[in-house]
C-alpha cells in the first residue's frame, strides 16, 4: 500500500550528453542551456534546436509520467525512443545494444539506470 504522493527523479541529457532536465522528488529544474524549454498542462518538451526536440515528457496521472519522445547521449550510447519503441545504440560501434517494444515500468524503485 502506497502512503504519501508518489515521488519520480531522473536525470535527463541531449545528444550531445549536456545534462537538460533534472527531476529530484517531483521538482523539475531544466537547464539554461537548452535551445527551448515548454511547459504546458502536464506536458513538458525540451528543444536543442529549432526543429530538434530532444524530450518530451507528460504527466497523464497522478502516478504516471510518460516519456513520448527521448533522444539522449550518456556513456557514448544514444538513447532514442517514443511510446511504440526504445533503443539504446553504441555510437563507437553503431552497434544496437537494446530494442524494447511497447516499453513500460510501473510499480518499481528503478525503472530504467544506467
Amino acid at each position: 500500500m502506497r502512503v504519501g504522493p508518489f515521488r519520480f527523479s531522473a536525470q535527463f541529457y541531449d545528444t550531445k550528453g549536456q545534462n537538460s532536465l533534472n527531476i529530484y522528488d517531483n521538482e523539475w529544474q531544466a537547464s539554461a542551456a537548452n535551445w527551448d524549454l515548454e511547459v504546458s498542462a502536464g506536458k513538458i518538451q525540451i528543444c536543442e534546436s529549432q526543429h530538434d526536440i530532444h524530450l518530451i515528457l507528460t504527466n497523464k496521472d497522478p502516478t504516471t509520467v510518460e516519456v513520448n519522445k527521448i533522444r539522449s547521449v550518456i556513456d557514448n550510447k544514444l538513447i532514442a525512443g517514443n511510446q511504440t519503441e526504445f533503443q539504446i545504440t553504441d555510437l563507437q560501434s553503431g552497434r544496437l545494444l537494446l530494442t524494447m517494444r511497447a516499453p513500460s515500468a510501473s510499480n518499481c524503485v528503478i525503472g530504467m539506470m544506467m
